[in-house]
């Protein structure tokens, strides 16, 4: 690793060369921020903490993290990859006090009392400029010039301050030096002609802050030329901004907040100590400049990207939260701008703002975290085919992505809109299939109901409700292929599938919701239900899964069906789990089966089931819950008519007792004996004529004593539900 150095910097010495012992620039080298790294994002409770954060420490310095940079000597910058947030909400800080220091001292050369201030005044102002603006030797006015120019100035002619003829063109020169309109700030036009002098003060200077993009290089630009500072001897310094209602950026709007909140902390902070408002200009001028020499980050330079991108990579190893999506996008970014040589500069800011665009709008914006995390978890096992990746595990997630896209030699502008076009169509998938992150039990059990839904939308709803991601993403994996390789009835529609389009993905994956198009995706998810509902845990339909990764993924030749995995090993499990469930136990799968039960009867051979019309409606179904028959409490002023064992509590939990019933039912029917209980089931449309309610009305009076159930009843009733239970799990409709 070509690595230059590391050391504990504040802002005015952040970009000396290393090893330099940390001693300070009289100017900075350029920043600038590579096309694929994310804009500024820092919402106002980020700035505020860390400006809160530096004044929590006792000492003079605080340590707020560290930056990567890549030191290009030969082009007298650093790229910066790591740290972007902090490094410009500092920026901004300085150009804030850039501001403050200029007006102050307009009004320094204002009153004869105030003249002794200037010299303080035009050194922060001095500061600040240099570490805003590039010193340009080359020109023919440098900034180095410039500055020295003002301080000439300054020492020069305020000599001459009590002459008002000297002293009008004295503070005309100034207000011309640092870019002031010569008018009264109370006047309506004021904010207009304080942008136009401001425009035009810094379209002569290069900031020493830039982006690759030239779409945030705009933004930063204007949002810094709206700012304005009033300040005058009856109003306190205030903060305002210039054509507020032509800002159409979003990425210009967040600079504008920024600047606005760091201003408002800096001045409350200050509290209500000073009466006068130069007092309080100065105050703010030196509390900001406090901060920017306490404010400590550990500089890491290298000296070429892959070096910095590692460092950045370790520095950013943790789980996935909501700005890892954008860690998640960089990596793609990175990639294409890096691969592609021959894009002019406005095509490359081009493509990657309207994939900008995509991100927030069509895939990830306004979704709950949940749901942005499971887009991102199909889409990259689906691309990368890496069934290593574990749900929920944002540092897999760009390993796996990092690794896959670093091995592509090519990568076009085709490749890219391809795999965002990849996490959008997760994205149509997880909707259409109406995945929710609460009441999952209930949607698959109204899925399960519902004759509309097709196999696949039962089957992605019966995974999100097992807390089952990894099998989900092999199901999805066979859903894409299947998508890219074999879908679509024309050349057009198969065209725009193999390339994701999402309205082509959208009108397939909606016919494969709710018609059960395609007889392959449907087989597939078939097979994936079944092992998933024999299994006693997630270990083998994981281990089919990663078998539908390994052979259904981006890089695939062709679309791979799949067996069922380790079927005789599941049904083993599906014996002995169903044989030793107690109502203590996870009830989803008996709820789902007793729901297929519902509406599925068996045939005249008693082995294989058909479709049965009822009265139960999908809502109704969604509310099924697992009744005791015989009343787990008995009522003790009737205690005779229930029934008596040692072993009660083993017969009365286990599946032999337990009936579906709608919650309104169940809960009217209460702490009925079983000879009360059957009245209840014909109210909530399970009654005669239904082979679950004749066969258990059979049973009981078969296996009675009295009005009381025998022991045998429930044994035999278990052996009848789990007979059942095996025809509906290998059920094909």
């Amino acid at each position: 690793m070509e690595l230059k150095g590391a050391e504990i910097r504040d802002f005015y010495r952040l970009t000396a060369d290393m090893p330099s012992g940390g001693s300070a620039l009289k100017f900075p080298k350029k920043v600038k921020i590579p096309h694929y790294q994310r804009p500024y994002k820092w919402e106002s409770e980020n700035i505020e903490k860390l400006i809160d954060d530096w004044r929590s420490e006792q000492g003079d310095q605080y340590f707020a993290g560290s930056i990567v940079t890549v030191n290009n000597e030969k082009r007298e910058l650093h790229e910066l990859i790591d740290g972007q947030q902090r490094y410009t909400t500092i920026y901004l800080a300085n150009f804030l006090r850039f501001l403050v220091s200029r007006v102050a001292l307009r009004q320094a050369i204002s009153e004869t009392t105030k003249i002794v201030h200037v010299g303080k005044l035009v050194e922060s102002y001095s500061e600040s400029a240099r570490f805003l603006f590039l010193n340009q030797p080359g020109d023919d006015y440098s900034l180095q010039k410039e500055l020295d120019d003002l301080q000439e100035m300054v020492n020069s002619e305020l000599e001459y301050f009590e002459d008002e003829n000297k002293f009008a063109e004295t503070k005309a020169k100034l207000l011309n030096f640092v870019g002031l309109p010569d008018s009264f700030e109370g006047s309506d036009e004021y904010l207009k002609e304080h942008f136009v002098s401001l425009e035009s003060f810094l379209d002569h200077k290069k900031l020493a802050l830039s982006y690759d993009r030239s779409s945030f290089d705009s933004a930063i630009s204007l949002s810094l030329k709206r700012c304005c500072i009033y300040l005058h001897e009856h109003r306190k310094p205030a903060i305002d901004f210039y054509g507020l209602d032509d800002v159409y950026s979003e990425h210009e709007q967040r600079y504008i907040d920024a600047l606005k909140t760091i201003f408002i902390k800096f001045d409350d902070i200050l509290g209500d100590g000073f009466d006068k408002p130069f007092d309080r200009a100065k105050a703010i001028v030196e509390k900001i400049g406090k901060f920017l020499h306490g404010l400590s980050l550990c500089v890491v330079q290298t000296g070429n990207a892959e070096d910095a991108y590692t460092l950045f990579e370790v520095l950013n190893d943790r789980s996935l939260a909501l700005d890892d999506l954008d860690l998640i996008k960089n990596q793609f970014y990175k990639n294409f701008v890096l691969k592609n040589k021959v894009l002019q500069e406005t095509e490359v800011d081009r493509i990657l703002q309207n994939l900008d665009d995509r991100w927030v709008d069509n895939i990830f914006g306004n979704q709950p975290d949940q749901k942005r995390k499971l887009i991102a978890y199909l889409a990259i096992v689906f691309i990368t085919g890496d069934e290593s990746i574990v749900y929920n595990r944002g540092d897999g997630y760009r390993r796996s992505i990092q690794n896959y896209l670093e091995g592509l030699s090519v990568y076009s502008e085709d490749d890219i809109e391809k795999h965002f076009n990849i996490f959008e169509s997760c994205r149509i998938i997880v909707d259409l299939a109406g995945v929710k992150f609460r009441s999952k039990d209930l949607v698959a059990l109204e899925n399960e109901f519902d004759q509309q839904s097709s196999t696949l939308k039962k089957t992605i709803t019966l995974l999100m409700a097992l807390n089952q991601e990894g099998v989900l993403s092999g199901l999805i994996n066979f859903t894409l292929k299947y998508i890219e390789k074999e879908a679509g009835e024309n050349t057009a529609q198969r065209e725009s599938l193999s390339k994701f389009v999402p309205d082509a993905v959208r009108q397939i994956a909606n016919e494969y919701m709710f018609s059960g198009l395609s007889e392959k995706v449907e087989k597939q998810a078939r097979r994936v239900w079944q092992i998933s509902m024999l299994s006693s845990s997630a270990d083998i339909p994981r281990d089919f899964a990663v078998g539908l990764i390994k052979h259904n993924n981006l890089s695939s030749d062709s679309i791979d069906l799949r067996d069922s995995g380790d079927r005789e090993k599941a049904n083993l499990e599906f014996k002995a789990w169903v044989s030793n469930w107690t109502y203590n136990s996870q009830h989803l799968k008996v709820r789902l089966l007793f729901a297929r039960l519902i509406s599925l009867s068996p045939d005249q051979s008693g082995e294989a089931l058909t479709k049965k019309t009822i009265s139960l409606g999908v809502s109704e179904v969604s509310k099924l819950q697992l009744d005791h028959i015989e009343a787990k409490r008995p009522d003790p002023s009737h205690a005779e008519k229930y029934f008596d064992d040692d072993d009660r509590e083993v017969y009365i939990q286990g599946l032999g007792n337990m009936m579906p019933l709608p919650s309104a039912e169940n809960i009217k029917k209460s702490n009925k004996p079983m000879s009360e209980s059957f009245g209840f089931y014909q109210e909530a449309g399970i009654g005669p004529g239904h082979h679950l309610y004749d066969s258990a009305l059979k049973l009981f009076e078969d296996h009675k004593s009295g009005d009381k159930p025998t022991k045998e009843f429930f044994q035999k009733r278990k052996e009848h539900l789990i007979y059942l239970f095996n025809i509906a799990v290998k059920y094909q409709g």
